[in-house]
């Protein structure tokens, strides 16, 4: 499809897209970059992301380029101001000289932070959504009003952005998230996987355990009483994920303590812990399983990126923004809004409802 010129004259070449938030919105971000790549099969489209949701992108073929920028309370330990400082200017140096025509902003809503990196790139166009903060919002050029369009899911608000870019075009269905695995370390965890006696098995199960927010935490206990009715009810071997680390890291609290007590419940089924310590390790342990299980957090978005049936507990969350992308799923939430109440019956059934439609 050719390239069509937008509302202020030819066609954009270089794309700048932003996204400076969590891995699960770099995640619903995918389908606007596949989209965009379609609408401009010959533009120049490069991401700006930080260290943290960057893997999000590895092999990802619609962009290409990807800059990676470290915020400071993600700062590797020993790097002081000026060492952070440095690393800034030559990246926004780096910015200005490709010379973008538009940039992106892939956020939820208006982001100033977001869109003060897209002014000192020096893009000529920026689109973005807009809240009605007036002078806040006045370096956004191609804008997007978000009240009208707030009460839909966040990958449906990005084909707003695609409007405001070319209006030319017709209104088209956002494709899927999509992550790509890394085929090396993908191999690694088979040949792990195989030695432990999980595979080659017909039917393995993720279940992720961590959740960042106290109403979307299952308890321990539920995680073990599901992992027994589950390997009764459809004799699967289970995959264990969770966020590694200590409960008392004030900065990145984990689950190593929860995830070894689920384990040491477990022993003697086909259960085996998968202790990845990066974004990469996490998605190639995910394409090897068949079903997801987990609270709404990144951990969904990443298997709906896989196109995995998921079982998601829901607390306060609101669904219709945020539920998985274009797979199957089954949403759980109990009245309390609380992930603690999702009773083991209703885990279970819904899981063996998903296998039973795969």
């Amino acid at each position: 499809m050719p390239s069509s010129p937008n509302a202020h004259g030819a066609s954009p070449k270089r794309f700048l897209l932003i996204q400076r938030d969590n891995i699960g919105d770099l995640v619903l971000s995918t389908p606007f970059i596949r989209a965009l790549r379609a609408r401009y099969p010959g533009a120049r489209i490069d991401a700006l992301v930080n260290s943290y949701n960057a893997p999000v992108l590895d092999r990802n073929p619609h962009v290409n380029s990807i800059y990676t920028y470290t915020k400071w309370k993600h700062r590797p330990e020993g790097r002081t101001l000026p060492q952070h400082l440095q690393e800034s200017w030559r990246l926004l140096r780096a910015l200005r000289k490709a010379d973008y025509d538009v940039a992106v902003l892939l956020n939820r809503g208006f982001m100033r932070h977001a869109l003060r990196l897209a002014i000192v790139s020096g893009a000529r166009e920026i689109a973005g959504f807009v809240n009605g903060h007036g002078l806040l919002e006045r370096g956004v050029t191609l804008p997007v009003a978000i009240a009208p369009i707030e009460h839909q899911h966040i990958v449906q608000r990005a084909a707003a952005l695609l409007r405001v870019i070319d209006p030319a075009q017709p209104d088209e269905d956002m494709p899927p998230c999509e992550l790509f695995a890394d085929p090396a370390l993908r191999e690694r965890l088979t040949r792990e996987l195989t030695a432990a006696g999980i595979l080659p098995r017909p039917l393995v199960v993720a279940v992720q355990v961590s959740a960042r927010k106290l109403d979307q935490r299952w308890p321990a206990e539920r995680f073990v009483e599901l992992i027994h009715a589950l390997h009764a009810k459809v004799h699967c071997a289970v995959l264990l994920f969770w966020s590694p680390g200590s409960d008392t890291n004030p900065f990145h609290p984990g689950d190593d303590a929860k995830a070894q007590a689920i384990l040491d419940r477990c022993r003697g089924l086909p259960v085996h812990g998968v202790h990845a310590t990066t974004l990469g390790e996490t998605v190639a342990g995910f394409s090897l399983t068949r079903l997801m299980i987990c609270s709404d957090g990144g951990a969904m978005h990443v298997a709906a990126g896989l196109q995995l049936p998921i079982v998601g507990m829901f607390g306060a969350t609101v669904l219709d923004l945020w539920h998985p992308w274009k797979t199957r799923y089954i949403a759980l939430r109990p009245p309390s809004l609380d992930v603690a109440d999702v009773p083991v019956a209703d885990t279970l059934d819904a899981a063996c409802r998903l296998l039973a439609g795969a």
